[in-house]
């Protein structure tokens, strides 16, 4: 523990500051483990991690407030492989409500929120049982993820079920939920029942995040750091030269000058006075050092650039957007797509009248993801595909003419079938392989 494993003689001993022992034991405290640990079960990540830690919950409502500048679309692709953004669509409703009590803006948040703190999030999906819509899915649910047990089958078929653990117990048939999650190699933990919560792999950077919100918040509830205000050069004593009633009446009028009314008024001393501080403040214990540390660690874990969290100081992008363009596709756009597939899945899988549809994240409209986007209209342009196609790969319908379906030609050049060559039928090069031999 730092200073202390710098000793070498029993002089550096007093060479040591007060400050240097207040911060080696604070740091002591946020790292190995005396404070309060992170419990490892989703109940936790929720309370202590989400809820509980204002970088945790600002780092993830960062993430789904940016998802929502892209949106999810429902598609179709035709005969020619070309896909085509459909509407009017009994799944297209799901895009706006997914149960009369929730809209599908909140479905989407909720989804994001327990994925991104528990590394689970469960579906609830009743279907119809009869008719000639059986097996379809009118509504969706978002089940609370610290509450949802997996009920454990064979490793083969490692889920039977699932249950909430409200009282009474609810049981649900395995088809009746899906279940979004994170890769968890953990088998013998998890048996690839769960998924591995993100604040999991950040545990010790959470406990320390949490640790040092409460020293900084006691250092504010405490007004300041404890001191004795004293005549400089007064002896041995500070409280040489003093009476009883003079100590009581500086000490009065110490206490009605740090009162909102008067604080920052200076305060008038017959002597020169000098001070000597009890405590150490946040910044020379190293909170605000710690709690930047964290926030660049937890950003790490979600993939997402700590400069975008106000963290200047820290910045390797030559700018805002790029950092924004990175976020986008090392943490948004995946996240994002991963949920559009999953949609396909819960609401389509098994349902042959829904087999062509299925839901993409559209980012043809993001800002910051502009650039890249003129960059591939420019490479198809020259690659020669047509008006539609481009349409269709950067997310616009397409225009029903058959103009638009022509193959695109730059300036100057000419389709090959318009080409002429004075070639002889069923003529091989093998004269000019000859040729070359010789």
């Amino acid at each position: 523990m730092w200073p202390f494993n710098k000793l070498k003689t029993k002089k550096d001993l007093f060479d040591i500051s007060a400050q240097d022992v207040l911060r080696a034991m604070y740091q002591h405290t946020i790292t190995a483990g005396v404070g309060l640990p992170l419990q490892d079960k989703p109940e936790s990540y929720i309370n202590d991690g989400y809820a509980g830690n204002a970088d945790v919950y600002s780092l993830i409502n960062k993430i789904d407030a940016m998802s929502k500048q892209g949106r999810i679309k429902l598609v179709q692709r035709n005969g020619n492989g070309q896909e085509a953004e459909v509407t009017g669509h009994p799944l297209n409703d799901f895009l706006y409500y997914v149960n009369p009590a929730m809209s599908f803006d909140m479905f989407q948040t909720a989804s994001h929120v327990y994925k991104l703190t528990v590394g689970n999030n469960y579906w609830y999906k009743p279907t119809l049982e009869f008719g000639a819509n059986k097996g379809k899915t009118l509504e969706l649910f978002i089940m609370p993820a610290q509450f949802t047990e997996v009920i454990q089958g064979t490793w083969l078929d490692p889920v039977k079920g699932y249950k909430l653990n409200f009282n009474p117990v609810v049981n649900m048939e395995r088809d009746k939920v899906f279940h979004q999650k994170f890769f968890d190699p953990r088998f013998d933990t998890t048996f690839f029942m769960y998924g591995l919560s993100p604040i999991k792999a950040a545990a010790q950077t959470v406990s320390k995040l949490n640790q040092a919100e409460v020293t900084e918040q006691k250092a504010f509830e405490n007004g300041s750091p404890p001191y004795i205000l004293f005549r400089k050069n007064s002896g041995n004593s500070v409280y040489e030269g003093f009476s009883s009633e003079q100590k009581k009446e500086l000490e009065k009028e110490m206490a009605r000058l740090v009162k909102d009314e008067k604080r920052g008024k200076p305060l008038i001393a017959k002597f020169e006075p000098d001070i000597l501080r009890l405590g150490v403040s946040p910044v020379d214990l190293g909170v605000i050092e710690s709690s930047v540390a964290g926030m660049r660690t937890l950003c790490n874990v979600y993939r997402f650039p700590s400069v975008l969290m106000n963290d200047t100081a820290n910045s390797t992008y030559n700018n805002i957007t790029t950092a924004r363009k990175a976020a986008w596709t090392d943490c948004i756009i995946p996240i994002n797509k991963t949920f559009a597939n999953d949609l396909t899945y819960c609401l389509t899988h098994g349902i042959q009248d829904y087999e062509p549809f299925y839901f993409v994240y559209d980012v043809s409209d993001v800002e910051e993801m502009q650039d890249a986007l003129e960059k591939k209209v420019i490479w198809m342009s020259k690659a020669g595909w047509s008006k539609n196609e481009i349409r269709q790969a950067t997310g616009k319908t397409r225009i029903e003419n058959a103009i638009m379906d022509e193959p695109i030609f730059n300036q100057g050049e000419i389709p090959l079938s318009d080409m002429s060559y004075d070639v002889e039928p069923d003529k091989d090069f093998v004269d000019y392989e000859d040729k070359k031999n010789c």
